[in-house]
């Protein structure tokens, strides 16, 4: 039986050395706004939400939101996810996280690649960034 729960604020410290192998390939796929320990703060912070999904054998993978509020809309962003387990196994667990986003009065987000698209129901691409290209 597979598990998923928030880490507190409090632990993201003593649990860190099981979790920072998934960040750091989260962060692969990123555009270099973090590195690790960036997460790490911002998770002991509270600015940042550390989530971890296990199957009773050990962490197979964590994950990272963010609450963005605008003037006129809020959002959980889901910001970094890795797993050494298919989406299969975990992606139902992001119900959780849709429901707490519910109760906070915001929508849930997801950053990532395109192929996260095809994973997920319910969710519509509404954007493409751009970002300028250093000379």
């Amino acid at each position: 039986m597979s598990e998923f729960y928030g880490v507190p604020s409090e632990h993201v410290g003593a649990v860190w050395h099981l979790v920072e192998r998934f960040i750091s390939r989260a962060l692969e796929y990123s555009d270099g706004e973090y590195w690790p320990e960036d997460i790490k703060a911002l998770c002991e912070s509270r600015e940042m939400q550390l989530f971890v999904f296990g199957d009773g054998t050990g962490v197979k993978g964590a994950g990272v939101t963010q609450i963005i509020k605008y003037p006129r809309k809020t959002y959980l962003d889901m910001v970094l996810w890795a797993s050494d387990a298919p989406f299969e196994a975990f992606g139902p667990h992001l119900a959780k996280i849709e429901e707490w986003a519910k109760a906070l009065g915001a929508v849930p987000r997801l950053f990532g690649r395109r192929g996260w698209g095809k994973k997920l129901t319910g969710y519509a691409p509404k954007y493409t960034v751009f970002v300028r290209e250093a000379p």
